[in-house]
């Protein structure tokens, strides 16, 4: 995984320590009440309807924000050592990161046992190009591999850390690297994989739904450790850490929103997150472009949105969040074809919405994700007439998300989104 910087440096010094239990559920972590932007408490109607989606930070520092204060928009956190207490008594999911999967000096998975490491059939160590220090890939079909890991998330939890899940950074995919492995198959890899999430004993979220298969209708092959863990991540979702490229747009957008009906159907959780830390002020339309996005294949069960644009109370937990759409007029599909309206386009409605709890009638999402300068229709002329409109930064911060604007236009321009409103 790409962040996660301070949890990562942290569990280098956690290798030490030593395991109390770790109890989680697989069922998403749902809060009945919430408070709104504006202050006040909204509960939701008869306990059945959420006040946000449920949603996921990654802390890069100690301390950023208050967790009492956050819990009441905050289901999950990836959080280091120092506040992994605080952060789970306030009734937010805690998550400790791990790679067993690479390792570079320094880290607890990095020893002198050579078998460990993964090799070509020249029997050199294979790197992970792109890194900032040398980083190996590890071998998942070594024996004394899934030991060293599980002595590290002893180590941790046994000295009294309160975490929920394991993190399992790039699992099951062998994505920019200097060899295959000798003797690799996708098959002996996954099924290696399994066996050591399965001898871990621990809830796991692992990362790399982000790795594009062959075909935006294949998953991805961390997909294929659903069966060993409770759910997984998807970075640079819908929308990337780039000025060039700030947008996934036809085939990968396409790929990204399969996954997520993928992982529905599964029934594991579904973390969406994008890697941005551009303002959030200034990222308006790149927040609604990812959130249109989200929307358009979500399951207010089992998908989890994580949004990393940057806020003045480091809290990025955004107003948008709170509009929660339910009662689809077209179900959870097989196919993100079922959704598609025009070229690289996509719309689907819901027939009750609501925001930070409170009713506000039918709504639809759409997406054009074709390119700049190639405007699509809006799929439902004339049944909507307002928007969505997003102002400021997070819910802390004095954002806003109204739904009194403007009806949607006629033709959504290429690599923009729309939220409708009845």
């Amino acid at each position: 995984m790409k962040r996660f910087i301070q949890i990562a440096a942290i569990a280098v010094c956690a290798a030490g320590l030593s395991v109390s239990g770790c109890a989680s559920a697989i069922a998403p972590h749902l809060k009945g009440t919430a408070t709104s932007p504006s202050g006040g408490h909204a509960r939701a109607r008869s306990g059945s309807v959420p006040n946000h989606v449920i949603t996921m930070v990654a802390e890069d520092k100690a301390g950023q924000f208050d967790p009492v204060r956050a819990a009441q928009y905050l289901d999950y956190a990836g959080v280091g050592l120092k506040d992994a207490n605080a952060f789970h008594a306030a009734g937010i999911k805690t998550m400790y990161y791990t790679d067993p999967n690479r390792s570079h000096k320094g880290t607890p998975m990095y020893t002198h046992d050579e078998s460990t490491f993964a090799h070509d059939c020249n029997n050199n160590r294979i790197q992970v190009r792109g890194k900032p220090v040398t980083t190996y890939q590890m071998d998942v079909r070594s024996p004394k591999l899934e030991p060293l890991w599980a002595a590290w998330v002893a180590s941790v939890l046994n000295a009294g850390y309160e975490y929920d899940y394991i993190f399992e950074d790039t699992t099951n995919n062998i994505h920019n690297e200097t060899a295959k492995p000798c003797g690799y198959t996708e098959p002996i890899w996954t099924a290696a994989s399994n066996a050591n999430d399965t001898a871990l004993g621990q809830h796991i979220i692992y990362n790399g739904l982000g790795t594009l298969a062959d075909g935006y209708n294949e998953p991805p092959p961390s997909f294929l450790v659903n069966p060993t863990t409770d759910g997984g991540m998807l970075e640079d979702c819908y929308v990337k850490d780039s000025q060039v490229w700030p947008k996934a747009e036809k085939v990968i957008w396409a790929n990204y929103a399969t996954t997520e009906l993928r992982m529905i159907r599964a029934k594991r959780l579904m973390f969406c997150r994008d890697l941005i830390a551009f303002p959030a002020e200034s990222s308006l339309d790149q927040r609604l472009y990812m959130y249109a996005s989200f929307l358009m294949t979500y399951d207010p069960s089992w998908t989890v949105l994580s949004e990393k644009f940057s806020t003045p109370s480091n809290l990025e937990i955004f107003p948008e969040e709170g509009l929660v759409a339910l009662d689809p007029l077209i179900p959870t599909p097989f196919r993100i074809t079922k959704l598609q309206t025009s070229q690289w386009t996509y719309g689907r409605q819901y027939a009750a919405c609501y925001l930070w709890g409170q009713p506000i009638g039918a709504c639809a999402t759409a997406v054009n994700s074709d390119v700049v300068g190639t405007p699509h229709p809006f799929p439902w002329p004339g049944v909507y007439g307002h928007t969505l409109v997003l102002n400021g930064a997070g819910v802390l911060d004095g954002g806003t998300a109204t739904v009194d604007g403007p009806a949607p236009p006629a033709m959504i321009s290429g690599d923009t989104a729309v939220i409708a409103i009845q």
